[in-house]
């Protein structure tokens, strides 16, 4: 059920799962392909790319990542996406000769310059949630388009992606019941517009009936895919992957749309109830509406350290002295006392986190019957074992 649905929950239609580094490369080789055939990025046989400028105007509100093909366009990044996006990313564009260029702004970037794609991420590395809708008009009117890299479980809180311009929607599963695991593995999804289904890798999950007329799931749609014969197939990296998909999927099946946006609005007080106390002790906290993650400005930054050192917590640190705390739903009020007399304070009373518009999820999600039927522990067993 996980493939069927994340692309609902997303605001797409059609949506998957794969693995968790191609999410953001698969996304920016389907914009580059997107271009009309004189102007594939990826140079495709018999169709040169043209030769094409670039430029981006510079402001104090962030910077871009550029991606410029020799051949071809550029593809923008808001720099404010985390080191899992823009890694696996670098790897791949570098692998299709494209250069790497830092400049702009996202706000103010210059799409008229042969852009042919930009990925952002909502909310972004440091915490912080942006109104991309204006940006995502601007990259559609010069024909780019629009790559979000998101979090799953803020999403039952925030605007979906979809609802605001976003093209493609990629990110990482590992927030539906999939332990952190030093870092993975975790499965990725991705989802984008149905006019761009035969672009996504692999296969699609479609629903058919059977020869009683039953709902049957079936392989529906030949995309892009390597075949292996069964002889040959000897990895188990797919294989591991459909596994972390499986217990994604089955999260959302136990706890369902009301269970999941419980979860969120949880972590959200949570993390709002930190910022207010950190705020009350006279610490900087970003300014911009934020979900479960804080940018704050310290004066005393090695004694906090050592408190925080003391009671095992690890912050972030940020190049300017600032320190970062991300909330999950593990995090309980003891945690969140220990963490706030770390930076010299008390617990004080919870405070409830709202978003506000354009930012408030209106829409609803995970509408299957089968996110509301399995409840208990029993009744996901038997569902499972049918």
């Amino acid at each position: 059920q996980g493939p069927l649905n994340v692309g609902v929950l997303l605001g797409k239609p059609s949506g998957g799962l794969v693995d968790v580094d191609l999410d953001c490369p698969e996304a920016i080789r389907l914009a580059g392909e997107l271009l009309p055939p004189t102007e594939s990025v990826f140079g495709r046989p018999g169709k040169p790319g043209s030769h094409r400028l670039y430029r981006a105007d510079v402001s104090s509100c962030g910077t871009v990542k550029a991606f410029k093909a020799p051949d071809g366009g550029v593809l923008v990044e808001y720099r404010s996406t985390g080191g899992q996006t823009i890694f696996p990313g670098s790897v791949h564009v570098e692998g299709e000769s494209i250069e790497w260029e830092i400049d702009g702004d996202a706000q103010t970037f210059d799409f008229s310059y042969n852009v042919f794609g930009a990925v952002v991420q909502y909310p972004d590395t440091e915490g912080a949630i942006h109104d991309f809708r204006e940006f995502a008009d601007l990259a559609h009117e010069h024909n780019a388009l629009v790559v979000v890299a998101t979090d799953l479980l803020a999403l039952t809180l925030l605007t979906p992606p979809g609802e605001w311009g976003a093209d493609v929607v990629v990110g990482n599963s590992q927030r539906f019941g999939v332990p952190v695991g030093f870092g993975g593995p975790h499965a990725a999804f991705f989802a984008t517009r149905d006019e761009y289904k035969r672009q996504i890798p692999g296969r699609i999950v479609g629903v058919s009936k059977d020869t009683q007329g039953l709902p049957a799931l079936r392989l529906a749609l030949q995309t892009r895919e390597q075949h292996i014969r069964r002889e040959k197939a000897t990895s188990n990296i797919c294989t591991a992957q459909v596994l972390l998909a499986i217990m994604a999927g089955m999260y959302a099946v136990y706890h369902g749309p009301s269970g999941l946006r419980a979860i969120a609005q949880r972590v959200f007080d949570l993390t709002t109830t930190l910022a207010d106390g950190l705020r009350k002790l006279g610490h900087e906290v970003i300014d911009t509406p934020f979900f479960d993650t804080l940018k704050v400005k310290v004066g005393n930054r090695q004694e906090i350290l050592d408190a925080c050192a003391g009671d095992r917590f690890n912050p972030r640190h940020y190049p300017d002295g600032s320190l970062g705390i991300s909330l999950d739903e593990a995090v309980s009020e003891d945690d969140l006392r220990d963490l706030l007399k770390a930076f010299g304070g008390e617990l004080g009373e919870p405070v409830v986190g709202t978003f506000d518009a354009p930012h408030a999820r209106t829409s609803e999600y995970l509408t299957h019957p089968v996110f509301s039927r399995f409840h208990s522990e029993h009744e996901l067993l038997r569902y499972m074992s049918r």
